[in-house]
């Protein structure tokens, strides 16, 4: 959040709004303990689902070739991670005192 804030600054865009935050990552290293706290660990741990990975390929022909079927495939992953983040959080916010009765954290 520190960086894009201080993109958005350079750029002269407005602020983001003021949200309260999830670390996922946090939660799940403060929390869970399990050595690897990648997307794909912590779904697994939890059961709530499989996360699939990008073909290496797809980023190179979205970044280098501008294709636009690969930008679109990454598009839809990237959909489906928030998804399955919302799902965590949702597994797990009981364990965090961070939430409040608002399901906010922080």
């Amino acid at each position: 959040m520190p960086f894009l804030r201080a993109r958005l600054a350079r750029w002269g865009l407005p602020p983001l709004p003021a949200r309260k935050l999830l670390d996922t990552c946090a939660l799940a290293r403060n929390k869970l303990r399990l050595g690897n706290f990648s997307l794909e660990r912590v779904v697994s741990h939890l059961g709530v689902s499989t996360k699939q990975g990008v073909e290496p390929i797809l980023w190179q022909r979205a970044a280098l070739d501008g294709d636009r079927r690969a930008t679109s495939a990454i598009v839809k992953h990237r959909e489906r991670d928030v998804r399955l983040l919302a799902r965590v959080v949702e597994r797990r916010k009981g364990s965090s005192a961070a939430f409040n009765g608002h399901g906010s954290a922080w």
